[in-house]
């Protein structure tokens, strides 16, 4: 009996310990969540699709050009930063993958616009096998690349067939029955040509769509602008943290009023009826 009781016992704290980190644990960002995915579906968008073609420098000497090498091999784009630890982690499998094909394969590291200094005691420092190439910003940009590293793999028709977000862990398993097959492709010579690469039509991202709209929405929330009694009353009304006019404050508390006088009707009211306005009627979005 008294080793039931010890047994409930001990039962019962390891729930209370669950429970208490069940609780204690912050609850996930729905928002984050939200965007992870919509990242991982615009990763997905790319499978099938001809990349941007895009001339960047060695990191020694010399220009890569991927419309140069697009249809003679397999291209693998490894976007990375010196300071990402799963970066560094993920070279010796990368050396040892592009050692065993390079033959077929043009891997090219992409680095996202650091010194050039910087990357050369990086790949030194790792003993990084393949070349490496800078982009200031703009490659990542097209791709929508969010995170380092993340690697894309290009076949010899010029279309992308792999987009892998995150370190890779064993190259093989990823890409070996890829290889293979582009292997095969690559000697009955059905490589696309330069010329036709280049011809193809590229559809324009979901992304593009949306990062214009969320820079003009942002641009326009940036810009408030108020006229008439609405100037009159954020002239004479005071931030209560710093005590400057609204007009002279940015803070969110007074970007907000200032955002609900752009909607109040000043016509045949009162200064109290506006500010009730203001500050106790539920804002609707």
């Amino acid at each position: 009996m008294k080793s039931h009781t010890i047994t409930y016992a001990i039962a019962g704290l390891a729930l209370a310990v669950l429970v208490f980190q069940y609780l204690a644990k912050p609850k996930p960002d729905t928002k984050a969540i939200a965007q992870m995915a919509q990242y991982r579906n615009e990763n997905r968008w790319w499978l099938g699709k001809y990349p941007p073609d895009f001339e960047l420098p060695f990191l020694d000497h010399g220009m890569f050009s991927l419309s140069s090498v697009i249809g003679k091999k397999v291209v693998i784009l490894n976007f990375f930063a010196t300071w990402c630890e799963p970066c560094r982690e993920e070279i010796p499998e990368l050396n040892t993958f592009y050692r065993k094909h390079r033959d077929v394969l043009a891997m090219i590291g992409v680095n996202n616009d650091e010194k050039t200094n910087v990357v050369k005691k990086f790949v030194f420092r790792e003993g990084v096998a393949f070349p490496v190439v800078i982009d200031n910003g703009e490659l990542k940009r097209k791709f929508n690349i969010g995170s380092f590293p993340t690697t894309i793999m290009i076949g010899i028709d010029g279309r992308i067939i792999k987009f892998q977000p995150g370190m890779i862990a064993n190259a093989e398993v990823i890409f070996e029955a890829d290889m293979n097959a582009q292997r095969k492709l690559l000697a009955a010579g059905q490589g696309i040509s330069s010329e036709k690469f280049l011809k193809q039509p590229r559809l324009a991202p979901p992304w593009e769509t949306r990062l214009t709209n969320e820079s003009a929405h942002a641009a326009a929330e940036a810009k408030i602008e108020l006229k008439g009694k609405a100037l009159e009353f954020a002239r004479t009304t005071y931030c209560p943290s710093c005590g400057s006019d609204l007009t002279k404050c940015s803070c969110s508390f007074c970007e907000n009023v200032k955002k609900r006088l752009q909607t109040i009707d000043f016509a045949g009211r009162t200064d109290e009826q506006v500010v009730r306005e203001l500050y106790m009627t539920p804002h609707k979005k």
